[in-house]
């Protein structure tokens, strides 16, 4: 895997998340109002080639069964928090397990710890 971590962008600020393969190209990319706000605040829109190489992207639509805050504008914000709270609901009243949990969070904080120090030390880092 390969990450570039770019804040503080003057233009087109906003979050791309992009995924190549053998079959295409995906792109998650904030936007709307609060497109530069990010992930949590965004409307996200899911972008693919289908071909790889193609260049060309085109919205492809997320299924239904992806929406679980019910009612609410996919552009408003917050939506994505409602997103993960509507699991989150879903998962106490099932048991299931389908949300970031504790150790989840602190696998995170450990990478992210590991990426300032490979950083600030030009070494490679490995994450426990």
């Amino acid at each position: 895997m390969s990450a570039h971590v770019h804040d503080g962008k003057v233009t087109d600020a906003r979050t791309r998340l992009e995924i190549s393969g053998t079959e295409g190209d995906l792109v998650v990319v904030s936007t709307g109002a609060n497109g530069p706000a990010g992930i949590q605040i965004g409307e996200l829109r899911l972008l693919g080639t289908g071909v790889p190489g193609a260049g060309a992207y085109a919205e492809l639509p997320i299924p239904g069964r992806y929406l679980w805050a019910s009612g609410m504008d996919s552009a408003a914000e917050g939506f994505q928090v409602a997103q993960l709270y509507a699991r989150l609901a879903r998962d106490l009243r099932t048991g299931a397990r389908t949300v970031p949990d504790f150790e989840a969070g602190l696998r995170l904080h450990r990478l992210l710890d590991a990426i300032r120090l490979s950083a600030e030390t030009g070494t490679r880092q490995s994450v426990a």
